[in-house]
């Protein structure tokens, strides 16, 4: 399915030609990514695929989200995807407390 776009915004076009892209290769069988797919090892492989992801379908990071996903792979992005689980959670937010980030500030982190 084709869709007309009237709007001048190039990165909103961008984006709805890489989803009608993405739409074609399922229904042909195929990846919806270009990449092969690959198996993220640390949880800064996985925020680095997520970047990847959203490049690949024109959607463009803000500041703050790009800000928080930079403070996450620096403070967690060497641990194994096996290794972040509840308790290592509940760990990294008890070290934000004592840093007396609030618990707002906790949640823009994993948001």
């Amino acid at each position: 399915m084709k869709v007309e776009v009237s709007r001048s915004n190039r990165g909103e076009r961008l984006s709805l030609i890489a989803k009608d892209e993405i739409e074609r290769r399922i229904d042909r069988g195929e990846s919806p990514s270009k990449r092969a797919r690959k198996e993220a090892r640390t949880f800064g492989e996985l925020v680095r695929l997520y970047r990847d992801d959203l490049a690949e379908v024109g959607k463009r990071i803000g500041w703050s989200k790009a800000a928080s996903l930079d403070f996450l792979e620096r403070r967690l992005g060497r641990l194994k995807v096996s290794e972040l689980d509840r308790e290592r959670l509940i760990q990294f937010g008890q070290d934000r407390a004592k840093k007396e980030a609030s618990p707002v500030a906790f949640g823009i982190d994993l948001g």
